[in-house]
């Protein structure tokens, strides 16, 4: 979980860096990522010591919470629940793997290799990564 979120921040600061808060905002979302705008906006809903963010970007999970001797905190075990539980972790974690692994060859594309012309171009491409790890993903599940 951590180093695709990693990784998809570095995208997202290059991007930012590159195009402007605007594109910055546009990929986040391709990338089924939140931004502070979208946190901003979300429905909170806390129940105890459990807490729900629901964005209002399609595409974009819930962000999961919970209270840890009055910090928040990332629920992990609440992810687990919301992927179908500890059987499929295996399939889970490889399939965020995949994910993060695109995300990082997207970064080296742009930043090193100035692979995008415009933020379009990326839109494009990274829609067609996404596509293929979904779809390699299908395979190994048998969705």
């Amino acid at each position: 979980m951590a180093a695709d979120w990693i990784a998809s921040d570095k995208l997202e600061k290059a991007v930012g860096d590159k195009w402007g808060n605007d594109a910055k905002i546009a990929i986040s979302h391709v990338i089924e990522d939140d931004t502070p705008e979208d946190d901003a906006l979300a429905e909170w809903t806390i129940m105890g010591d459990h807490a729900i963010a629901k964005f209002k970007v399609e595409g974009v999970d819930p962000l999961l919470l919970v209270q840890v001797d009055g910090k928040w905190k990332i629920d992990v075990p609440g992810y687990v629940a919301s992927y179908g539980g500890p059987a499929e972790v295996p399939a889970t974690r490889r399939y965020m793997k995949a994910y993060t692994s695109m995300l990082k060859r997207t970064y080296k594309e742009l930043t090193q290799k100035q692979a995008f012309a415009t933020v379009d171009d990326l839109t494009t491409y990274l829609k067609a990564e996404i596509a293929k790890v979904d779809a390699e993903d299908d395979k190994k599940t048998g969705n």
